[in-house]
């Protein structure tokens, strides 16, 4: 029974007033919601880095002209095909 009331209770708190912990607890919710506050700027940078990233190797493969490799290993030969020897006629 203990173990299910401890399962469900967000925050407790004693005090000597109810006024007293209900400022305990107006004080709990502003520190989750500023910790969520910092919580979405941090994710908020990391997605505009991740996009940035994105945007260099996009710039990277156009600069250099790179295919995919999902698009180079589905050529028209097909991946069981073997290459043509380079110097068939200088080997025995």
């Amino acid at each position: 029974m203990a173990d299910a009331v401890a399962d469900q209770v967000a925050f407790m708190d004693v005090r000597e007033s109810n006024q007293a912990a209900s400022a305990a607890f107006i004080q709990h919710i502003r520190e989750t919601l500023q910790k969520a506050q910092e919580i979405t700027q941090m994710v908020s940078e990391a997605e505009s880095v991740a996009d940035e990233a994105t945007k260099f190797c996009d710039a990277i493969k156009a600069q250099h002209n790179i295919q995919s490799k999902k698009l180079a290993l589905t050529g028209s030969r097909g991946l069981a095909a073997t290459p043509p020897p380079l110097a068939a006629r200088l080997t025995r």
